[in-house]
Parts: C-alpha cells; structure tokens; sequence
C-alpha cells in the first residue's frame, strides 16, 4: 500500500513533472506495455486495460485517485480485506507520508541509475 500511496506523491513531485509532462509520461507508459504486451503476463494485461482507459497513473495525482486505487488493490488481493485504514493514514499523516517520500526517492533514483548503467554495461 505505502508503494500505492508513494505514487501519489511521486505524481505531484514538481521537480519530475507538471500536470501535462505527467499525462504526456503516463500515456508513454501505456504505450510501451502494450508494445510489450507478448512478455506482460495475461492477468496484467487485462488491467492494463482499466489503467489506460481510467488512466489510473496520472489520477494518482489526487486523493480520490489513490483512494480509488487502494480499494482496487483490495479487490485483487486475497490477503487484505479493507482499504480504510491505509486511506486513514494517507488523510491524516499526509505531511509525514510526503516527507518520508521525500527522504527515500532520491536513494530509489540512484538504485535505478545504477542498475540501468548495469544493464546497458
């Protein structure tokens, strides 16, 4: 849930995209997984057509859209029941969650770069 919920802040970082660089990323995104879509496995390709259509990645700019997604993961997942919580605690500890985020993506980034440089080596 905490990946669901970073995403929204992940979203709404103004130093990685404005509300149209982020529609323009999301339909890339798209875009490329169905260019892929031989080696995404069956299940995912049938959410993948709810992502594009609702175009889940860029609503995760709002609240109403990780709520939306948090009740969705529920729905996909046998091992939760209940979304509220986590809604709960994305609510009421909004500022926190995006300093923690704050604090962690800059090492993501530097993990993603490296193993990139990896790949392509």
């Amino acid at each position: 849930m905490i990946d669901i919920l970073y995403d929204h802040f992940l979203a709404n970082d103004n130093d990685l995209f404005t509300e149209e660089s982020l529609l323009h990323f999301t339909k890339e995104v798209y875009q490329t997984l169905e260019n892929d879509a031989v080696n995404l496995p069956p299940h995912f390709l049938h959410v993948l057509t709810y992502m594009k259509m609702e175009n889940w990645l860029y609503h995760y700019r709002t609240p109403e859209g990780i709520q939306k997604s948090l009740r969705g993961l529920v729905r996909r997942a046998s091992f939760i029941h209940d979304s509220s919580k986590a809604i709960e605690v994305f609510i009421h500890h909004y500022d926190e969650l995006k300093e923690c985020y704050h604090k962690f993506f800059p090492d993501v980034k530097q993990m993603a770069k490296q193993k990139l440089a990896e790949l392509l080596a």
